[in-house]
C-alpha cells in the first residue's frame, strides 16, 4: 500500500489523522474547472471521510496529475472545501458548484500550484504530490461524516485530476458542469489530514442572550449541542452604534481537564443580514476579562459558516479559560458593519463545541 509522500513545507509535528491511500496506478479523477469563467468540461470529485477522534484539521495532503498532460496549460490554483452530510450520510449537503455555492463548511481557495512536486511515473503518467496547510484549523468531531473536494483551477482547459486512492467504499460523489447533475462515480480520491487530536469535545451546558439581546423562542441548550435544523435565535433589543456589540451569547461549558495543553473553539452560525460581524471569545477564569479568538464579517445572509480557533496558533494559555469548578464561558457576540438600516438583527447558532487536551 502506498502512502503519500509530499515534499515541501508542512506542519511540524502534525501527527496523519485520515488517509485514502493511492493505489499506485496511474488513473485520475477528473477535480479541476477553467478559473473564473468555468467551462462545460468541469468536473467536481466529493469523497467522505470520518475521523475516530477528535481533531484540529491542520493540513491536507493529496496526489494527483493531469489527464492530457497539461496541454492547454498547468494548474493556477485551487480550491479546496469541506461539506457536512445531508441526513442520512449519503451525500454531502452541497450547492450547486456552478453557482455561487455558499452551503459549507470551510473553503480555502488560493493561487499557487499547492508546492507540485514529481511523485514518479505510475502506469506511464506522470503524477505530483501537493500539500497546503489550513490558514485556520478545522475542528472536526470524531463519528462524523464530512466531505472533501480538492478542485484545480486552470486557465484554458481543466484537464487535472486527483489520483485514485483506497480505503474508502470506492466510490466518490461527483458533479458535471456539461451534463448538469450529480452522481456517482468508481474510486475513492487519494488524500491525507494531518492535524492534531484532542482527549475531550465539550458541547454547551447552558446558554443566555443579553444582556442588551432577546431570545426568540425557547431557551433549549440541545438547540446547539448538534448541526441540525434547530438553532438558538438571538436579537438585539436596541440599535446600537456600529462599535458597540449589540448581541452576545454567554455559552457555558463544563470540564474536568482544569490544565489543559490545548482549547479549541468551534461555531456554526448564520445571520439574516449581510454585514454583521460575529466576535467569538473566551471569557478568562477571573470571571471579568475577555479575549478574543476570531473575528469574522458575515457577507452572505442565511448560510451557516463555520469558524474555529484555538490557543496554540493564538500563543494564548489554556489554563486562564478553566475556572477551579470546571466552568468555561465561551461569548459570542453581534454587531453591525458598514452602511446597513437602523433595525433590529439576528445572529443564529447551530452548533458550538469546544476542544480540550
Amino acid at each position: 500500500m502506498l502512502l503519500l509522500l509530499v515534499a515541501g513545507s508542512t506542519v511540524s509535528g502534525a501527527a496523519t489523522l485520515f488517509t485514502y491511500p493511492h493505489n499506485g496506478t496511474g488513473s485520475l479523477i477528473a477535480s479541476s474547472h477553467v478559473w473564473e469563467d468555468g467551462s462545460d468540461s468541469d468536473m467536481y470529485a466529493y469523497e467522505s471521510f470520518i475521523l475516530p477522534i477528535n481533531a484540529e484539521i491542520q493540513e491536507i495532503r493529496w496526489r494527483g496529475g493531469y489527464i492530457h498532460d497539461a496541454l492547454y496549460g498547468r494548474l493556477t490554483g485551487f480550491d479546496i472545501t469541506i461539506y457536512a452530510s445531508i441526513q442520512g450520510d449519503w451525500q454531502p449537503y452541497c450547492g450547486n458548484p456552478d453557482m455561487d455555492e455558499t452551503i459549507y463548511l470551510a473553503c480555502y481557495e488560493f493561487m499557487t500550484n499547492a508546492g507540485e512536486t514529481s511523485a514518479g511515473t505510475f502506469g506511464g503518467k506522470q503524477l505530483y504530490d501537493y500539500h497546503y496547510t489550513l490558514p485556520q484549523p478545522f475542528v472536526a468531531t470524531a463519528g462524523v461524516k464530512y466531505w472533501l473536494k480538492i478542485e484545480g483551477r486552470q486557465a484554458v482547459y481543466p484537464d487535472w485530476g486527483i489520483a485514485v486512492g483506497t480505503g474508502g467504499d470506492g466510490q466518490h460523489f461527483h458533479f458535471s458542469t456539461g451534463m448538469a447533475r450529480f452522481y456517482w462515480l468508481t474510486g475513492d480520491t487519494t488524500f491525507a489530514l494531518l492535524g492534531s487530536s484532542f482527549g475531550e469535545v465539550l458541547v454547551p451546558v447552558a446558554y443566555s442572550v443579553g444582556p442588551q439581546g432577546q431570545e426568540i423562542g425557547a431557551n433549549d441548550v440541545t438547540k446547539i449541542q448538534a448541526m441540525d435544523t434547530a438553532r438558538a435565535i438571538g436579537e438585539n433589543t436596541q440599535v446600537a452604534s456600529n462599535q458597540i456589540p449589540p448581541l452576545r451569547y454567554n455559552l457555558e461549558f463544563k470540564t474536568t481537564n482544569l490544565n489543559p495543553s490545548q482549547i479549541a473553539i468551534k461555531v456554526v452560525a448564520q445571520t439574516q443580514w449581510a454585514n454583521i460581524e460575529q466576535r467569538l471569545s473566551m471569557l478568562k477564569n477571573d470571571g471579568a476579562t475577555l479575549t478574543r479568538f476570531d473575528t469574522f464579517n458575515y457577507y452572505s445572509p442565511n448560510v451557516d459558516i463555520q469558524r474555529n480557533a484555538d490557543t496554540t496558533n493564538l500563543g494564548l494559555p489554556p489554563g486562564d479559560y478553566v475556572r477551579p469548578d470546571g466552568g468555561m464561558t465561551m461569548v459570542v457576540q453581534y454587531r453591525k458593519v458598514g452602511v446597513l438600516p437602523s433595525v433590529k438583527f439576528q445572529g443564529r447558532i447551530n452548533y458550538a463545541e469546544i476542544g480540550i487536551s
